[in-house]
C-alpha cells in the first residue's frame, strides 16, 4: 500500500508519495487560495501520472493521505483571516488575557518571560 503526505503552504502545495517498496515520489503545485482543493487534486493527478496510473487507480492503492497546512496559521499570524470570537464563562472574560499571572508570551525569551511584571504581550487575536 502507498501513503501520501500533503503540506499546503502559502505559496506551494507539496506532495510526497511513499510506495509499498519504500520508493518516494514528490510533486509540487501552486497553492490555490481561492479553492485549496484545486491545487490538492492537481498534485494528486501529478503523482498518479508519475506512477503511470490514473487518479482512481492511484487512490485505490493508497492506505492513507495525511494533510497539513500553514494557511490557517499564517492567517492568524498576519491577522488576515475572518473576524474571530471567543465564548467564555461570565465573570472570567479577563482570565484569557491575564493568564492567572502564569501565561508566558510566545516568542519572548525565557528571561523576559520570567519578569512577568514587565512583560509586554502582543495584541490579542480576539479583542476583549
Amino acid at each position: 500500500m502507498m501513503r501520501i503526505g500533503v503540506d499546503v503552504g502559502g505559496t506551494f502545495t507539496d506532495f510526497c508519495l511513499i510506495g509499498g517498496d519504500g520508493r518516494v515520489q514528490l510533486a509540487k503545485t501552486p497553492t490555490t487560495h481561492y479553492d485549496l482543493s484545486v491545487g490538492f487534486m492537481k498534485g494528486l493527478r501529478q503523482l498518479a501520472r508519475a506512477q503511470g496510473n490514473d487518479l482512481g487507480s492511484l487512490l485505490g492503492q493508497v492506505e492513507s493521505i495525511r494533510y497539513s497546512t500553514t494557511v490557517g496559521t499564517n492567517a492568524l499570524l498576519e491577522r488576515t483571516g475572518p473576524k474571530l470570537g471567543l465564548i467564555t464563562t461570565a465573570g472570567f472574560e479577563d482570565t484569557i488575557f491575564i493568564g492567572r499571572a502564569r501565561a508566558w508570551a510566545d516568542g519572548g525569551s525565557v528571561e523576559a518571560n520570567r519578569d512577568l511584571a514587565r512583560i509586554v504581550k502582543p495584541a490579542p487575536l480576539i479583542s476583549p
